[in-house]
């Protein structure tokens, strides 16, 4: 079975503050078995049901992981450009746009700085992990990881403090070797 982007959903570190991920999922889970009981799929397979489960819980999870996601139309607006010129720089790593199930996509707000424009040294490091080579939820992971070359401090952060891009590239050169391998 092909590999999508929820394989790399990892459940066990995904929490929102307060503790409110329980609730979240307890909801999910009640709402879950209600809908195959609807649809008469109560048989389901524990296999196809975790599948469906995190398919259905992915933009959540991953919102929880990465911070704030946008929408085109959001990215549009906040960025004043077209959906055109906002895929040109999808198209040339220019801007880190995660594909949804239904063709959609999101961009993580924290490649964006405070008058809407991408961050250049978020840019620069992007540029590093070939669109071919890696997945652009595992990029987006990266992001927001400490790293041990950027002081255990996440890409984010450290772009953030006002640190050395220089290093910043450095440690993505460095993630995207071990993706090529």
């Amino acid at each position: 079975m092909p590999r999508s982007h929820l394989d790399d959903l990892d459940l066990t570190t995904l929490t929102v503050e307060n503790g409110s991920m329980a609730r979240v999922v307890s909801e999910a889970a009640l709402e879950f078995d209600r809908t195959l009981q609807e649809i008469g799929a109560e048989h389901l397979s524990p296999e196809a049901g975790r599948r469906a489960a995190l398919a259905a819980a992915a933009d959540l999870l991953w919102e929880s992981h990465l911070g704030p996601l946008y929408t085109t139309r959001q990215v549009r607006d906040l960025m004043d450009v077209s959906r055109q010129a906002i895929n040109e720089r999808v198209q040339r790593g220019a801007l880190l746009a995660l594909s949804q199930e239904n063709g959609d996509y999101l961009y993580p707000a924290f490649q964006f700085g405070k008058r809407g424009n991408p961050k250049k040294a978020i840019i620069e490091a992007l540029s590093v992990f070939p669109q071919e080579v890696a997945d652009r939820h595992t990029v987006a992971s990266w992001f927001v990881t400490p790293q041990p070359l950027l002081d255990r401090r996440t890409p984010v952060d450290w772009v953030d403090a006002g640190e050395s891009t220089k290093t910043l590239v450095e440690a993505a050169q460095k993630a995207a070797a071990r993706l090529k391998q």
